[in-house]
């Protein structure tokens, strides 16, 4: 197994919780200005930083694994006849 280079640089806390992240580890990492980076920290206060790749609410609505087999669910229940849409039980509610 191939040993891993590790390499101690200082980082600058700013205002306001901000941090400047030297341009050496910033190329090591593939991360360019305002890149979203997601801080893992462990017991002892040992922090990593990784590069973090930000969706939008309905992208990850698309591609949810979970989400996805729910929505195909319904759309089963749907076709089937063993479900009804709100518009469907509106319609029920008020004819009565």
């Amino acid at each position: 197994m191939k040993a891993k280079s590790v390499q101690h640089q200082s980082v600058v806390e700013l205002h306001r919780g901000r941090i400047t992240v030297p341009a050496a580890a910033r190329q090591a990492m593939g991360i360019e200005s305002d890149s979203s980076l997601l801080v893992i920290t462990v017991d002892g206060g040992v922090a990593t930083l990784e590069p973090a790749q930000v969706v939008t609410r309905d992208e990850w609505l698309r591609t949810n694994p979970k989400v996805r087999a729910a929505v195909a669910r319904a759309k089963a229940e749907r076709s089937s006849g063993s479900s009804m849409t709100a518009a469907e039980l509106s319609d029920i509610a008020t004819s009565g």
